[in-house]
């Protein structure tokens, strides 16, 4: 005969610890990773040169590293250069000497 299972059989397994276990990145932070990962190589590397020419540096002296955003948006400018710019305090980036696998 055919089997039903009801919904009391399914539980959502929590997969923290299990990710944790495995040295797993969510797909949240494998977003992010590679999200900065991109941009870092492009305002270091200055290529491609159509989306290097979004981002307007800072000439204050130690925050050369840092972007100016754009008005708020959905833009790639905005959001990059947003997520760029915490990326940079939190690992004290003031050139971009640093190794792409810094990152």
């Amino acid at each position: 005969g055919k089997q039903s299972l009801g919904a009391d059989f399914y539980v959502k397994e929590h997969t923290k610890p299990l990710f944790r276990k495995l040295e797993l990145m969510t797909v949240h932070n494998l977003y992010f990773y590679h999200y900065i990962n991109d941009v870092g190589k492009i305002l270091k590397y200055r290529t491609p040169i159509s989306l290097h020419s979004l981002f307007k540096f800072s000439n204050r002296n130690g925050k050369e590293t840092l972007v100016y955003l754009p008005t708020p948006s959905d833009s790639f400018a905005f959001r990059a250069g947003k997520i760029w710019n915490i990326v940079c305090n939190k690992l004290k980036l003031t050139s971009f000497t640093f190794k792409s696998n810094m990152l």
